[in-house]
């Protein structure tokens, strides 16, 4: 490929909005045939090679006007990262596991490229090959987190491209070690299965509990031989799961820190539950509770029964007013994950789990479900947010569903049936808490819901769910 011989002015530009890679999206299944084949061809180009693109981005109609503006031949590749096509190219189930390649910026000085202002596909964008044309593109705009962090009239301009001919070079990719694993034996390299990063406080997993905390939530049960709101004994459940995160992974009194953590509540509104940092460490979390408190436990012994004081520390603090807005706490859920993945691109994908016993207020279940698929097209490099629901036994006789394959599991119950189709299908990495089944289908249907969870059996619940 030929340098262009004004390459300067472009590193200028570069230099002057800080811009050190561009991007592409496609789906994993298509990691294997960039790799084998080189790298990235445009879609004219592996027509014409017979590659088979297993998973295409583009639609049909976005091919057809490809075709009809003589585009076909071109590799696109964005400035901004979160392209709005990608999110469309899921939410059409063309493309199942996102990922996005960062392309090195050297590809900008390849002769024969197209810089366009816009879509390279709109009638009004303003499109070429020389200097001019690229200096016409909004960097102020592209350069932003998303779209939606711009003026409406400027989100036509958070979309333009770089359009590159035929081919982008292998070498071009940065980042296409990050879904490759090296094997140790053989030292032959395979494709990186998803959900497959391992958890390390270089590369940590977090969790995000979204409790319902509503005025219902003050109805008085017993719990551990005591009188009290249902919302205390959730809360003393999720300080019981913050504090054993801490023990499984503290050793000769250094924390292993690879969770972290946010606790956010509803009921008008959402609000940070631990008081302190949205998202905490395990590290922050042991140093920082919100108080200490003395319990007396018993135990037995052959002497009889022991009465032993003990510290227990509290994170959160149990709340029972307002409405179900469950709404309000998945959007600001979501810009916390969409934050956290900024900073931990290839880590194991945010779990986030809801816990509830009631309807919510103040949305459409449409509205609801599509929150969720939303807050689910959030991703590393290793997956897609996984997105769970556990719903709280209202009666004690109540037969609990576990992960169901489909709807009819969890009976005659239209706010069970929503938050089925809110959770996440379940990725291969949790088959160990599965049931076993003669099936082997059932776990590619298995769905993230545990229906009707005994307060009792809620700790284990949680667990289960964490990724170790």
């Amino acid at each position: 490929m030929n340098r262009r011989k004004d390459y300067e002015e472009f590193k200028q530009i570069l230099e002057q909005y800080h811009i050190s890679r561009f991007y592409h999206f496609t789906d994993r299944d298509n990691i294997e045939s960039i790799i084998e084949n080189g790298g990235l061809f445009s879609y004219g180009d592996c027509i014409k090679r017979g590659i088979r693109i297993n998973r295409p981005g583009g639609s049909e109609l976005s091919h057809e006007l490809d075709y009809k503006d003589n585009l076909q031949d071109y590799v696109r590749v964005s400035i901004c990262k979160k392209h709005p096509m990608m999110y469309t190219a899921i939410q059409d189930e063309r493309i199942v596991n996102p990922v996005i390649l960062e392309i090195d910026t050297d590809v900008l000085f390849i002769d024969g490229n197209i810089f366009s202002d816009k879509n390279a596909v709109r009638g009004d964008s303003n499109k070429g090959t020389g200097f001019v044309d690229f200096n016409r593109i909004h960097f102020n705009t592209v350069i932003r987190r998303s779209q939606f962090d711009v003026e409406e009239d400027e989100q036509e301009y958070y979309q333009a491209e770089i359009l590159v001919p035929h081919h982008i070079p292998l070498h071009y990719i940065l980042n296409i070690t990050d879904f490759q694993v090296k094997e140790s034996e053989k030292e032959m390299t395979r494709i990186k299965r998803p959900y497959s990063s391992i958890i390390t406080e270089e590369n940590p997993v977090a969790v995000f509990l979204i409790l319902n905390q509503s005025y219902p939530t003050e109805e008085l049960i017993t719990f551990e031989d005591k009188k009290m709101s249902k919302a205390q004994a959730e809360g003393i459940i999720v300080d019981q799961v913050i504090n054993e995160l801490i023990v499984r992974n503290t050793s000769n009194g250094i924390i292993d820190d690879k969770y972290q953590l946010a606790v956010v509540g509803y009921g008008d509104y959402a609000y940070n539950c631990l008081e302190k940092k949205n998202v905490q460490s395990l590290k922050e979390l042991n140093d920082n509770p919100l108080f200490v408190k003395t319990i007396t436990k018993e135990i037995k012994t052959r002497q009889g029964i022991k009465r032993i004081e003990t510290k227990q520390p509290v994170w959160v603090k149990p709340r029972s007013d307002g409405g179900a807005y469950l709404n309000k706490a998945l959007n600001r859920v979501k810009d916390m994950v969409d934050i956290w993945i900024e900073k931990h691109p290839v880590s194991f994908p945010p779990v986030i789990i809801h816990i509830t016993e009631y309807r919510y207020h103040g949305a459409e279940d449409s509205d609801m479900i599509q929150l969720a698929r939303e807050m689910k097209s959030l991703f590393t490099n290793d997956g897609n947010a996984l997105f769970f629901n556990i719903i709280i036994a209202g009666e004690e006789d109540s037969i609990s569903v576990m992960f169901p394959s489909s709807k009819r599991e969890i009976g005659k119950s239209h706010y069970g049936e929503v938050y089925y189709l809110m959770s996440s299908t379940l990725p291969s990495t949790y088959k160990p808490i599965i049931p076993l089944t003669n099936d082997p289908e059932a776990l590619c249907q298995k769905v993230g819901i545990a229906f009707n969870v005994k307060l009792k059996d809620l700790f284990g619940t949680f667990l289960s769910i964490i990724p170790q």
